[in-house]
């Protein structure tokens, strides 16, 4: 019998999932296939209450947004990121970009999925992971915004946006000063001759500093016709 239960015991530790982080089991009840323990996934730095307008967090529950925002409001028409770009989830997002992990995106991609559902949000016509321009794509080998997607459209089927492309190559924005990354981004993104797009649409991306790739891309997409942008995120990081 102890055998027995010795050998069980041992194929579900095989089998079950570890904790990215701690290294504990992922099979507590309500994990949502998510590798991350309930644990380190409670003690994430959530992001409580933001201002609609830039996602930096907000302390009163009674402003929709910010006085930067009300003062000068982004192109996109919200921006929704669900934690702090802080330990642990900067480290999840190194892992995924710089480290090829690409279990990292599986983890980040399934906790926004769980959030979207759970926060009922409006569903958009469309999703568009940022994209990377060519170069970029093939010395990186993915697009960690399309790795997130994946993860997300096997909870909630939303359809990719096709069309968008990064046409001109910039050095990468974590090189690039806060009040200079807009100047760098001006122009790199164009809709394809013919594309149709739909009236709703998400821009996908991993972590937001300053807003200029999301500036610029709802730039793009609202000259070609799309009615309302939405940008999710995995992070909000606060730019220096």
């Amino acid at each position: 019998m102890k055998v027995t239960i010795s050998i069980r015991d041992s194929l579900q530790r095989l089998f079950t999932p570890s904790c990215l982080l701690c290294d504990a089991s992922c099979s507590e009840t309500g994990n949502a296939g998510i590798s991350l323990c309930m644990g380190c996934q409670q003690d994430l730095p959530w992001i409580l209450h933001s201002c609609n307008g830039c996602a930096l967090p907000i302390e009163s529950t009674e402003l929709d947004y910010c006085s930067a925002c009300q003062q000068s409001p982004w192109l996109s028409d919200q921006v929704i990121c669900f934690v702090h770009y802080a330990s642990p989830v900067d480290y999840l997002i190194k892992k995924m970009k710089f480290g090829h992990k690409l279990s990292a995106a599986k983890v980040l991609g399934r906790l926004m999925a769980q959030q979207i559902v759970q926060g009922d949000f409006e569903l958009p016509d469309a999703i568009l992971p940022v994209p990377l321009h060519k170069k970029r794509l093939r010395s990186r080998g993915f697009n960690q915004a399309q790795e997130l997607y994946r993860e997300i459209n096997k909870t909630v089927a939303i359809p990719l946006l096709k069309g968008v492309e990064r046409t001109i190559y910039t050095e990468a924005q974590t090189l690039v000063k806060g009040d200079e990354r807009a100047k760098n981004l001006r122009g790199v993104f164009s809709v394809k001759l013919g594309s149709t797009v739909p009236k709703h649409v998400v821009i996908l991306d991993d972590v937001v500093t300053t807003g200029a790739t999301s500036n610029e891309l709802s730039k793009v997409l609202k000259a070609a016709g799309v009615e309302k942008v939405t940008v999710w995120a995995v992070a909000r990081a606060t730019p220096n």
